[in-house]
């Protein structure tokens, strides 16, 4: 006998107050006693010193304000920054916590003031805080990113359009009569559009494993049914004796006669109901001995299916038949079993529905019984034709992705090229000089509608162009590269090819923080180090003068920041 396993212990989280950014500095880190000092060269240092945490705190209460009484939540920036370590390195919620404990240089990027061995937090809260960062709270956070210097990150802002593109527009260099001051840009920029999937960490759906897993559901309901009926009968037992053996509180009672009576009748149903004959052994049989064939024909899977839909039909009127003793009572199924019962009925209804009519498609059709919202994203690539998760829209403007969309049905995405060119100007202020997208995009209905908006469409053409527009419209195979390359990266270094979430909230969450984690590692390379130039722009006479005498004094050898130049502040 191995004994009964003790039951893991959780700690509650310190309730870390939030220190603001300017007060938090390197120097007065406490590190590991094993250190003397942190490096500000590391990565996570650079990368803290360049997020705006100020405003990512104040974004964070907007969309979930600080209760006034109770329990105060914890400090966002603790939330927000594991989030981000755990999928910079695509962590398990347990391996992020470790991890935090053990690395000095990550605990200052969360914002802690000295070193510490005790967890943060429990590793079971991510759940709670992928519902907290939902994908639209993500989205300001990334558009925030973008903003946090004068001048702008994005190229989009800083370059005017080629040469051909703009007479090609008629959007070219005008003259002003008033002033002499040049006109606001109406196009800037390329917008290069594409979707994808994100699969689910679910194992590949077939049928017959659905309906076994089905069949496996519906006994362990019928199995909590049974269990409740003994707890019923021996609280209503408990009742019964209660009120035979009349007390003061029991004679203030009126009706004590008709409750007992009802008591009785109760108790008389739930004893006439004794444990309803599943087969679960001989079904499990018949499952396995077609599972385990490497080549079962089509004749051997129609049979075996038949076998294990008529077992789960018959589960099925076994557990509608037990409910409706508890009828007038409280429902007797928790919220999860009640959840799984639901999910298994519409599943035997859409296998009986494709068995009975030889056919393999049905709308809304499940694919996983934990996971019922996923569903089947036919794509036509050479490595899976389906895939089995969300698909999402992607916007990639000079290395950074906006998350358009989130969808767990199939959507054709060339439909919506009119909304993703608005969300450009909602952005930004003004259309984007080019669109680069496949030919899923190019339908007539979207070339007009660009057009008429003065937007160069970079697509083959429609028809037969002659020798001179066949080069002058040539699309390069490289021009979309970028936006494949995001996928890649995503999928590959970030675990956005396998999403582990099981619910549908923190599944699109993840998506989100993915999609965050890549704009951080773009946003480190075009950003300048640390809030200190920021507040120099503020002051450019004080902070040329200061930059010169720096110059004059320390050789550039020795400087371990860039020098002001490198950021326009001469």
């Amino acid at each position: 006998m191995q004994g009964s396993r003790k039951r893991p212990s959780k700690k509650c989280a310190s309730l870390r107050r939030y220190t603001p950014q300017h007060q938090l500095k390197l120097a007065c880190y406490e590190p590991d006693p094993m250190f003397s000092r942190l490096d500000k060269t590391n990565r996570w240092v650079v990368l803290s010193d360049k997020i705006p945490w100020d405003d990512v705190v104040h974004i964070f209460y907007s969309f979930h304000p600080q209760k006034s009484t109770g329990r105060k939540g914890l400090n966002p920036r603790i939330i927000i920054g594991a989030v981000i370590i755990k999928h910079f390195y695509d962590y398990q919620d347990r391996e992020v916590i470790e991890q935090i404990r053990e690395n000095a240089y990550l605990q200052y990027f969360i914002g802690l003031e000295g070193f510490m061995t005790d967890p943060p937090f429990d590793s079971s809260l991510f759940v709670e805080i992928r519902h907290k960062l939902t994908p639209s709270l993500l989205e300001r956070l990334s558009e925030r990113l973008l903003g946090i210097v004068e001048k702008p990150l994005l190229t989009t802002c800083q370059e005017e359009p080629a040469q051909d593109d703009t007479e090609r527009l008629g959007n070219g260099p005008k003259d002003n009569d008033q002033g002499g001051q040049q006109e606001k840009p109406t196009h800037k920029g390329d917008l290069l559009l594409d979707a994808t999937v994100a699969p689910q960490a679910i194992g590949f759906p077939t049928d017959l494993n659905l309906l076994h897993q089905g069949r496996q559901m519906s006994e362990k309901i019928i199995d909590a049914l049974m269990a409740k009926k003994k707890k019923d009968v021996k609280m209503a037992r408990w009742l019964l004796a209660l009120f035979e053996k009349p007390t003061t509180m029991m004679e203030k009672a009126v009706d004590r006669e008709t409750e007992m009576v009802s008591l009785q009748a109760h108790i008389s149903k739930l004893e006439a109901l004794s444990k309803p004959r599943t087969y679960r052994q001989i079904a499990r049989k018949d499952y396995l001995k077609t599972a385990q064939n490497k080549n079962p024909s089509k004749k051997v899977l129609r049979k075996a299916k038949g076998k294990q839909l008529n077992y789960l039909k018959r589960n099925l009127g076994h557990i509608q038949k037990m409910l409706a003793l508890w009828e007038g009572q409280p429902y007797p199924l928790d919220e999860v079993l009640e959840n799984y019962l639901e999910v298994i009925t519409t599943l035997y209804a859409q296998q009986k529905e494709m068995f009975e009519e030889r056919k393999n498609k049905v709308d809304n059709r499940i694919v996983s019984i934990h996971q019922p919202h996923v569903r089947p994203m036919v794509r036509g690539k050479a490595k899976a034709k389906t895939e089995f998760g969300a698909k999402l829209h992607l916007s990639l403007i000079d290395g950074f992705s906006f998350l358009d969309t989130i969808s767990w049905d199939a959507f054709n995405e060339g439909k919506h090229l009119e909304e993703y060119v608005e969300n450009y100007k909602t952005r930004f202020g003004y259309y984007p000089a080019r669109v680069l997208a496949d030919k899923l995009y190019c339908t007539r209905a979207n070339r007009k509608w660009l057009k008429e908006r003065g937007i160069l469409l970079r697509a083959k053409p429609l028809g037969r162009p002659s020798s001179v527009k066949a080069v002058a419209n040539h699309v390069s195979p490289g021009e979309r590269n970028p936006i494949e390359g995001k996928f890649g990266q995503a999928k590959t270094a970030y675990g956005m090819g396998r999403i582990r979430a099981k619910l549908k909230q923190t599944s699109q969450s993840w998506i989100a923080s993915i999609v965050l984690v890549l704009n951080l590692v773009n946003f480190t390379r075009v950003a300048p180090y640390g809030p200190i130039f920021s507040y120099f722009r503020r002051f450019s006479s004080d902070a040329r003068r200061f930059w010169r005498a720096l110059e004059r004094i320390t050789p550039s050898s020795a400087l371990s920041l860039p020098t002001a130049r490198q950021y326009g502040l001469f």
